[in-house]
This record gives C-alpha cells, sequence and structure tokens, in this order.
C-alpha cells in the first residue's frame, strides 16, 4: 500500500487472486470500478497503466497489462478507508466466443490480482510533531478505540468482500476433494470450497 501521513492499519495485505482461462477483462476492470463506487469510495485513482504488446511464434500478438490504481473514503475528518488493487494480464489474446447464441470477442490469459484494504488514522498528518503525538495516542488509546476496532473489522470484511466479487465474476469457484481427519479414520471424504 501506498505511503500516506498519519498510521496506516491494512486489514488485506497484498491478497492475490491468480486466474487462467477465458474472461472479459473490460467488464471484470469495469465491475471493479463500479463496485468502489457503489461502496462509495469517492477518489478511485488509476496510478499505473503500462501496456505491452508481444508477438508469439506463432504470428500472433498478445499482451501484458499492468495497472494500479487506489479507491479511498473518508469516514470522519480522521481517518480515511483504503483499498489498493495491481492488476497483472499476462498474454492476453482476443477470442471470439459465443455466450446465450451472441458473439463477443474476450480475452484469454492469465490475470494476477494483490489487493490491499486497510485504514489511516490521522489522514491529514495533523498529529505529527513531538507535542501532538502524544494527545494522538491518547485520542487513539482512549477516546477512539471503539472506532479503531469497529474500523478493523469493517474494513476486513469489505476487503474480502471486493476480492471475493472480482474471484466470483472470473468464475473462479472450485472444489477439490480432500481427506478430512474422518476419511483418514476410515469415514467419508470431504469438500472444500474456493
Amino acid at each position: 500500500m501506498a505511503k500516506r501521513p498519519g498510521k496506516t492499519i491494512n486489514m488485506l495485505d497484498g491478497e492475490k487472486l491468480d486466474f487462467v482461462g477465458i474472461h472479459d477483462f473490460d467488464e471484470w476492470y469495469k465491475y471493479l470500478y463500479r463496485w468502489c463506487e457503489w461502496h462509495k469510495f469517492a477518489s478511485i485513482t488509476e496510478k499505473k497503466y503500462k501496456e505491452q504488446r508481444n508477438l508469439q511464434p506463432d504470428g500472433s500478438t498478445s499482451k501484458n497489462i499492468e495497472i494500479v490504481w487506489e479507491a479511498g473514503r473518508s469516514v470522519d475528518e480522521y481517518t480515511k478507508i483504503n483499498i489498493e488493487v495491481r492488476i497483472q494480464c499476462i498474454n492476453q489474446k482476443d477470442v471470439e466466443v459465443v455466450r446465450d447464441g451472441v458473439k463477443a470477442m474476450w480475452q484469454v490469459g492469465e490475470i494476477v490480482m494483490f489487493v490491499w484494504a486497510g485504514f489511516t488514522l490521522d489522514k491529514a498528518g495533523w498529529f505529527e510533531g513531538p507535542f501532538t503525538g502524544f494527545f494522538k495516542k491518547f485520542y487513539e488509546k482512549y477516546l477512539y478505540r471503539e472506532m479503531i476496532d469497529q474500523l478493523k473489522r469493517d474494513v476486513w470484511k469489505q476487503g474480502w468482500e471486493f476480492f471475493n466479487d472480482a474471484k466470483k465474476l472470473l468464475n473462479l469457484y472450485t472444489f477439490e476433494t480432500r481427506p478430512s481427519e474422518i476419511s483418514k479414520k476410515g469415514g467419508g471424504g470431504g469438500l472444500t470450497g474456493f
């Protein structure tokens, strides 16, 4: 997560989503942006966009894309919630698909996404000095403690909601059978999800 004034508490710290397959990248990317708008993130900033085209041995072209953006929402005058997303698309190629009888151009390739979610206390840096630092510690420890605890729960939940919605849209629900403790003792197997 980017360096900010104040103290940043990360609840998701670079959670990784890795997907290889056919997908509609434009629709997926728009959905992530709209998700932030729906959840009242007022400032959404694309910090980096880099696209590189590659010539493949078979004569076709693919592209690698790197995108970094950050979304922020003020909670009050003291605190701000932040989500940072880093997306890497590797060897993206256009492919024609037929879905519900309609032809469309989608992409095939790998998407790697990292998500950071946290909140910043003293977002404006008002209490950075040694004298005011004492008041900041007192305020956060005694007066703002319940709000910090609530923010930890809310930001953790919202960060995972963002991550899981991104995953869901790419149809990443997979199940695998794993032997459970019961099956090791002669019982049935267990199903584990995503």
